[in-house]
């Protein structure tokens, strides 16, 4: 409830007491990243994560929150490899495929960028496209020839 009403520090404090009592609830150290990462306290947020996958390494959402506070703080290989993993688990989630697009992107691979970015449009045209059209992440792959035939496509398909 917390988290809903956006009191972050409040909501660490909760999870916190939550995880005085039972440290082994994954959903609870899931949680405690959630509200580490609104405050953007990223490397905070990484270390829940990384005992919320400890507990259950079948959490998709842990993966792919994991992969998210890697990628804000730069370190782009390990975010896709957990984006993976979630992948695994998760395998149509096109927020997964888009983000793992603007890692890629970011470390000047134009071809995996692409091929990310064009997965995460099949699954979910209308939002990964504005979103490719306007990030400022994926601006190194936005005059590539594949980048332009996809979005061009879409537009047909639209």
């Amino acid at each position: 409830m917390l988290m809903e009403l956006k009191r972050y520090k409040e909501a660490v404090t909760s999870y916190n007491r939550t995880l005085k009592i039972n440290p082994n609830d994954s959903d609870a150290w899931r949680g405690h990243g959630d509200a580490q990462a609104k405050l953007k306290r990223d490397t905070k947020a990484v270390n829940s994560y990384s005992q919320a996958l400890k507990i259950n390494p079948n959490d998709s959402d842990a993966w792919s929150s994991y992969g998210f506070s890697l990628y804000i703080l730069g370190r782009y290989e390990e975010a896709v490899n957990s984006y993976d993993r979630a992948l695994e688990i998760k395998p149509n989630d096109d927020e997964v495929w888009y983000n793992i697009a603007r890692c890629y992107a970011l470390q000047g691979n134009l071809e995996q960028a692409t091929e990310n970015l064009q997965r995460a449009i099949e699954l979910n045209p209308q939002r990964r496209r504005a979103m490719a059209e306007n990030d400022l992440d994926v601006v190194r792959i936005r005059y590539n020839e594949r980048f332009q035939k996809l979005i061009q496509g879409i537009n047909k398909e639209n």
